[in-house]
């Protein structure tokens, strides 16, 4: 893993949601930064996907964040339990 910050602008679900959480701008500047940005392709969005390409972020296909991360996360283990507790619902088999 590498400690280069990254941020990660997800395709949204919604055709009528238009908005970005990120404008090209600020994205030049964060990959500017250092900050590795990556942008899912979202035609419905109010900025071009060519403009965050153009600022130096990395294009990703719709819904290809999902896949991403299931390869970076570590392995999940159960929470520890103490004899007064009881582990979550998603622990027990």
């Amino acid at each position: 893993m590498t400690d280069t910050p990254r941020l990660w602008m997800r395709h949204e679900v919604r055709l009528s949601e238009r908005r970005a959480p990120i404008v090209p701008t600020d994205a030049r500047l964060l990959v500017e930064q250092g900050i590795a940005v990556t942008v899912e392709d979202a035609p419905q969005r109010i900025f071009p996907t060519s403009d965050y390409a153009t600022a130096g972020c990395r294009i990703a296909a719709p819904g290809s964040s999902s896949v991403h991360w299931q390869h970076c996360r570590a392995p999940s283990t159960p929470p520890a339990t103490t004899p007064d507790s009881t582990p979550p619902a998603s622990a027990r088999r």
